[in-house]
């Protein structure tokens, strides 16, 4: 994961110059969610495996990679890459929504 999160930081910030600097925002999401962690304890609850969010994820990549081919005009690398990142930040929120709500689940019924 702290692999694939490096990788989609770099290919970002070469994406950058292409299709504006939004696109950093896919680099820094997991780190910006593992500083989340530090003010939110419910983020730091294992997640259930979810091939959406595997999908979702690799995605990332591919449409950077696909964004950075010079035959793929601006425009349509700037919505391939704005799809992208669109999914990727439902993926996240999905996560913390679901983190947050067991958490208080847990807080009104604790276990024990």
């Amino acid at each position: 994961m702290e692999a694939d999160a490096a990788l989609f930081m770099v290919l970002s910030v070469l994406a950058a110059p292409v299709v504006g600097p939004w696109v950093l925002l896919i680099g820094l999401m997991r780190y910006l969610y593992v500083a989340a962690m530090r003010v939110r304890p419910a983020l730091r609850r294992p997640l259930a495996f979810s091939q959406s969010r595997r999908l979702i994820g690799g995605g990332q990549g591919v449409a950077i990679g696909i964004a950075m081919l010079p035959i793929v005009p601006v425009p349509l690398a700037q919505a391939i890459v704005g799809l992208a990142l669109a999914l990727l930040l439902f993926s996240f929120g999905r996560d913390v929504l679901s983190q947050e709500r067991a958490a208080a689940r847990e807080r009104r019924h604790p276990v024990g």
